[in-house]
């Protein structure tokens, strides 16, 4: 058995350092630690602890990484923009 396909489909999260333009996200438990043992539930409570905590050693948009490291200011005007579809230079 595969694992899931995990992907957003909204533009809000487009901005996020573990979720690339395309909607996927980099979840070590999906793509690389997938046993059958890991119900849908527990890739929910993974996904929520993401969204919440970005993971910025390993990235898939370093760019933003790099913003959410060192300047989250400039990151939530970015990300704010890119919802309300202003492009900003981030």
């Amino acid at each position: 058995m595969r694992p899931p396909r995990v992907q957003f489909i909204t533009k809000i999260f487009n901005f996020h350092t573990n979720i690339n333009r395309h909607g996927d996200v980099g979840l070590d438990s999906i793509h690389y630690n997938w046993s059958l043992a890991l119900t849908i539930s527990k890739v929910l409570i993974s996904l929520q602890s993401l969204l919440t905590n970005p993971y910025c050693n390993v990235r898939m948009e370093p760019a933003i990484g790099r913003l959410y490291r060192n300047n989250k200011i400039e990151l939530h005007a970015c990300g704010l923009g890119s919802m309300r579809g202003i492009t900003l230079s981030c």
